[in-house]
């Protein structure tokens, strides 16, 4: 449904609109900013031996679901994330203040376990 027409508003609420406007756009640079700093965090990722446990496991018959499961979580051990040095001490510098940002909640949101699980390597370039 369409409806058509003009609409009558106060200087105010226009100016409002504006602002607004603009501090959506805004908001929209700094997320492809925040977004391009953490494309180049991760300098590669190595799958290789991942790969070759998953075709093992799919090419394996009869496994129970309990088999299956522990054989992926051994298969997923063996992901190695390569961090890039000069990204990681870019992005640290930029986020290091007391306000949280989103990657701060994602780590706090993590045991202890789960994050000392992920394997940091990093890049000197």
């Amino acid at each position: 449904m369409e409806i058509e027409g003009t609409a009558t508003i106060s200087i105010a609420q226009l100016d409002l609109f504006r602002e607004q406007a603009l501090e959506i756009e805004k908001l929209k640079r700094e997320k492809q900013e925040t977004v391009e700093e953490l494309e180049k965090l991760v300098a590669r990722l190595d799958d290789a031996e991942y790969m070759r446990q998953c075709k093992i496991i799919d090419s394996t018959e009869n496994l129970s679901d309990r088999k299956i499961r522990e054989m992926c979580n051994r298969a997923a051990s063996t992901l190695r994330v390569f961090v890039s040095a000069p990204a990681l001490r870019q992005i640290i510098r930029k986020y290091i203040d007391e306000d949280a940002s989103n990657g701060h909640q994602e780590i706090g949101a993590m045991t202890k376990k789960e994050f000392d699980a992920i394997p940091l390597i990093l890049v000197e370039e």
